[in-house]
């Protein structure tokens, strides 16, 4: 005579007098709907980063210096309003809303011989946007400690 190997019984996997398991398993899902649902919230459309991949922008610094952005596809200059300070970096879009700056030339004026390059890079997240303003999160490749989080407004 043939044996199931797996005996079903009618018995519920949890009983009505379970109620604590009842309440951890509904926090838990509620739980894990939330931060989801947040998380999915949070995340930029990537139509609205590409249309930051090109423009000009402003920024102020947290020592109250105005900073200018002129990005471009592959090209990005950041004019300090303050001394004139004019620095070029390369820059690679390495997903909609995120993207690297690297081999930055600091001038003193536009069409002057760089005064430093440097080698570092620096990666940023587009992680907010809100009309015309969108915040970045920025940190230098081995130096984390110089992590920035700045809100840049669209001029043009």
């Amino acid at each position: 005579m043939y044996k199931p190997a797996i005996r079903l019984t009618k018995t519920p996997l949890i009983s009505p007098h379970d109620s604590d398991l009842m309440k951890y398993a509904f926090t838990y899902l509620a739980t894990a709907f939330i931060i989801t649902g947040n998380t999915l919230y949070a995340q930029n459309k990537p139509e609205e980063c590409l249309a930051l991949h090109k423009g000009t922008f402003a920024f102020r610094s947290n020592d109250n210096i105005v900073y200018t952005i002129i990005r471009r596809k592959k090209k990005q200059v950041e004019i300090e309003e303050q001394t004139g300070y004019y620095g070029t970096y390369k820059i690679r879009w390495i997903g909609d809303c995120t993207y690297i700056l690297y081999g930055e030339k600091l001038r003193r004026r536009k069409g002057q011989k760089p005064i430093r390059q440097d080698k570092s890079i620096v990666y940023n997240r587009i992680s907010e946007i809100n009309g015309d303003r969108h915040r970045v999160q920025s940190h230098i490749e081995g130096a984390e400690e110089f992590a920035g989080d700045v809100i840049i407004i669209r001029i043009k």
